[in-house]
Formats: structure tokens, sequence, C-alpha cells
């Protein structure tokens, strides 16, 4: 009982602060990342909400819209955020949907590894001063990272009768990223070969490939749906200006940096804890070794689970802090159930109360950076404001704009924090080979320019902005025939 009271009280502590935060952000523009998605949920909004009471023929509309509207990745959460777009704030919102996703990973680690071994994942999870950044922030790798290391367990844990958590689960992962059957898929096969060899291998294995089976079946409209604009996009992010503007955002230049990135990402969410684990993990393979009982089962199938997922990763191209979290969650998982087969409970249980208060010193630091950057943000947010009600006269605005990639400022931003529709003049703004004149014959079929004086926010090497200063002189001496004086 006493574990049930430590894992609701930390919950209570890790959503109070997320609630916080969010109530301080009120008003603040989402940044660049996220502001695509929430302007498309504020369009299902429209769409949905809007025509509810205009009968069924525009209401099917409205939905057959919103189908069109769906992203291939945060597909759950822009639907919920469009849901709930005027019901409340939206960081509000964002936090409320992230304490859903909180609070259903800290039940099902309790379903299938029991109460301790579940508050010392929960412990783990949140002891890092990234969490209540991607707590409150819509796009976060947080949920996946959480749901991608229950699928692991859910997939290789034997004492679990029935495979319903498994199918929920990928339900889950696929809603939030279709890109996530690249790991379900391998991991299934993964399973199978485990466990083939063992006399009830044969059944253990397809009683989890039908039930991970089942959620695609249930899904496939939707899949179907999403991966006509998936597989284009991993194209793109693969073998495009895009990918090389990631690998020079993260410093990745080859396979050995791409690995590398990831050890030196997990050490920055906590180092303690990833030593620690890596050398509990090191111990557990010995152990594995020597003995055949079934008690290190689960431990060696998340190993094995855990390598395929890293093994996706370092796949790719290029990597980001956030994403780090999933190899961090990962890291936990094995880490517990190796304790779990090692320890007693009331062993584990111990082990999570000292650990606790690690959890609150970290996500205090947390607190703190998250409000600073709270802070931060204030001025762009009166700057938008600025530039919203000098938008207020222009009907329909067609912005142009010498800048990209500052959220609140871009088009999409601006039409978060005002009622206007704003449009814009298509140009590649993150491409290294974009000519001037490109820019150029955008501004001449622009009602609205939004001219940046200097490159204030990525470097010149990262291939965004590289052409903000140049733009900005020759708007400044050509201001007479361009209408500016």
């Amino acid at each position: 009982m006493l574990p049930d009271l430590f894992l609701a009280a930390l919950l209570a502590l890790l959503i109070g602060l997320g609630l916080i935060l969010a109530t301080s952000a009120r008003g603040i523009v989402p940044g660049y990342d996220a502001v695509e998605y929430v302007r498309t949920a504020h369009l299902i909004h429209a769409g949905l909400l809007g025509d509810a009471a205009a009968g069924f023929t525009r209401m099917g509309a409205a939905v057959a819209v919103t189908w069109a509207r769906l992203p291939f990745t945060n597909t759950l959460d822009v639907l919920l955020l469009g849901l709930a777009y005027d019901v409340a704030d939206y960081h509000l919102s964002v936090v409320l949907i992230h304490a859903c996703y909180l609070l259903l990973f800290a039940y099902l680690a309790r379903r299938l590894l029991g109460r301790a071994p579940a508050l010392l994942l929960l412990v783990w999870a949140t002891s890092q001063t990234y969490f209540l950044h991607q707590f409150t922030n819509f796009l976060s790798e947080m949920k996946v990272g959480m749901f991608l290391a229950l699928f692991v367990v859910a997939l290789f844990h034997d004492d679990v009768q029935s495979r319903w958590p498994l199918f929920w689960i990928t339900v889950l992962l696929l809603l939030l990223r279709t890109a996530d059957l690249l790991f379900i898929l391998p991991l299934v096969v993964a399973h199978a070969a485990f466990v083939w060899r063992r006399a009830d291998g044969p059944r253990t294995a397809v009683a989890a490939a039908k039930a991970v089976g089942l959620a695609c079946l249930v899904l496939l409209p939707l899949l179907v749906h999403e991966l006509k604009g998936l597989i284009p996009y991993l194209y793109v992010a693969s073998y495009s200006d895009m990918a090389q503007n990631w690998r020079d955002m993260a410093g990745v230049s080859g396979k050995w940096d791409l690995v590398m990135s990831y050890v030196t990402g997990v050490a920055a969410y906590n180092h303690a804890f990833a030593v620690s684990a890596a050398l509990a993990i090191a111990v557990g393979a010995a152990l594995s070794l020597r003995d055949s009982r079934r008690r290190l089962t689960l431990f060696r199938g998340t190993v094995v689970g855990s390598l395929v997922v890293f093994a996706v990763l370092t796949s790719a191209q290029s990597n980001n802090i956030m994403i780090v979290y999933w190899v961090y969650a990962l890291l936990g998982v094995v880490a517990v159930c190796l304790l779990k087969a090692l320890l007693m409970e009331r062993h584990l249980a111990l082990l999570a109360y000292a650990l606790i208060p690690v959890a609150i010193a970290q996500n205090a630091d947390a607190f703190t950076r998250a409000n600073d950057v709270l802070i931060e943000a204030l001025p762009v947010r009166e700057l938008a404001e600025s530039v919203c009600k000098g938008m207020a006269g222009v009907s329909q605005p067609s912005v142009f704009q010498n800048y990209a990639g500052i959220g609140p400022l871009d088009p999409h931003g601006l039409e978060i924090a005002s009622p206007t529709v704003v449009g814009w003049v298509p140009v590649n703004s993150i491409s290294y080979n974009t000519p001037l004149s490109a820019y150029l014959e955008a501004l001449d079929r622009a009602n609205v320019a939004l001219i940046a004086n200097r490159n204030f926010l990525w470097p010149t090497y990262i291939g965004i902005n590289g052409k903000t200063e140049e733009l900005a002189r020759y708007v400044g001496d050509n201001a007479s025939r361009l209408g500016f004086a």
C-alpha cells in the first residue's frame, strides 16, 4: 500500500508543477516546432465543433476535412487539442493531456511490473532536468519514450496472461507516431526469435503478434492515410536540405557521432542514473550467462528489445535531445527489470523511497529552468501582439518574412495569436541553395512584409535565415519603391 501512496504523491507533485507553469505561460504562442500542429488543431476545432449544430451534411463534410488534415505524427495530441481548443488555454490543455499520459503510464507500469517496480520506474523516468520541459511542451518525446518502454515490457513479459495491455499500448504508440511502426514491427520479430525455441515459444510469439496485429488492423484506415504523408517525409528527412540542417544542428557527421550523441544525451538527462544503470546491466548480463532460470527472462527480453530500438534509432541521419529520452526510458526499464529479478519487493520499495528526493530535486531545478524560458518568451509575445495589431487593417494578409523558425513571429504563430487567417508567400527558407531572386519574387507577391535586421536565432551554418541580413539591406535600400516609406 505504501508504494501506491508514494506513487500518487509523486504524480500529484509533477502534475501540480506542470499546472503552475501552464498558468504562467497563458497567452504565449508555442515555439516554431509546435506552431503548425497547433494551427491544425485550431482548424480541426473550427471544422468539427463549428459545424456541430449545422446538420448531418455539413458535419459529415467537416469530419472528412478533419480526416484529411490529421498529421502522421502527434495525431492523437492534435485531435485532443482540437476538441479542447476553446475550452482551456493552449498550455493548460497540453499539461492536462500529458497528465493523462503520465497517469496511464503509472497504471500500466503497476499492472505489468507491480507496485514497487512501478514506483521505481516512475522515479527514474522523471528524475531528470528535461522532464518538466517535455511535460509542458506540445511536441514532447516523453510520452513516446514512456510507452515504447512499456511496449517492450508488455511484449517480453511472460507473467502477463492477458495481451490486452500490449494491444492498447500499440494503439497508443501508433496514434502518437505512425513512424513507431519502424520500432514495433522489428520488436515483434525479435520477440518471436527470442522465445521460439522454448516449449511454449510458438504460442507466446503468436499471441503477441496477434495483439499487435489486431491494433494495426483497428487503425488500418488511419495508417494507410498517414503513410501517404510519412513515406515522402522519411525520404526528405534522410536525403534533403532538411536532413543536412538536422545533422548540422546535432553536430552529427557519421554513425559514430550519432551513437555518441545518444551516450552524451542520456548522461545529460541524469549522469548518475545512466552510469549506475550501465553498471547494473553489465552485472545482469554476466548473471544471465550463468543463470538460465526464468527470473531473468524479462531482463534479457528488455535488453533485446532496447537493442532493437537503438539499432533503428542509429539508422537515422540525425538526433535531437528530446528523442534521447526514448533511450533513457528504455535504460530505466532494463535496470528496473534486473532489480525486480534480483531483489525482493520491499527492497525495491526502499530503493524507490530513497530516490524520490532525487526526483524532487531534479524537478525543482527543471521548474526553475522552465520558468526562465517563459520569462524569455514574454518579449516575443509582446512583439507578436504588436505585429497582429499592425495587420488588423489588412483583410487578407499575405506575409513575406526574411526569417523562419521563430514560432510566434512566423505566419502560423501570428494566426494563433489573432483571429485573422494569415496567408504567406511560399519560399524555401531552410535551403542552403535558395537564391536571393526567389526571395525577391516572393516579396513582390506579398502585401505584408516582416523584415528582421539580422539573423537573431539560428547560426548561419544551419541553413536557416541565411539571407536574412542581405534581404534586410535590400529592403532598406529600396524602401520607397517597395512602399515602406
